[in-house]
């Protein structure tokens, strides 16, 4: 068995992230934001937060899920 010594390791790494989704679907978007996927289906039914549909599926556009989540206020309700 050989082990490796810190001259064998590579000198630099390259990290690559994965880029944001496009689109989500419901309960992928509630995950991403930190709620529930109720209270989003909620600010979807009080026109809040817009879906788009791939056949009858909702999804909610990365774009539309920060825009929604910048209007939400910075302090709890009292």
């Amino acid at each position: 068995m050989t082990t490796d010594t810190a001259a064998d390791l590579p000198t630099s790494l390259t990290i690559t992230h994965a880029p944001a989704p496009i689109a989500y679907s419901v309960k992928d978007a509630a995950k991403a934001v930190g709620v529930s996927e109720s209270l989003l289906r909620r600010e979807i039914r009080a026109g809040y937060l817009y879906p788009r549909y791939i056949a009858t599926k909702q999804v909610i556009t990365h774009a539309d899920l920060e825009r929604w989540a910048r209007t939400l206020p910075t302090a709890p309700r009292a």
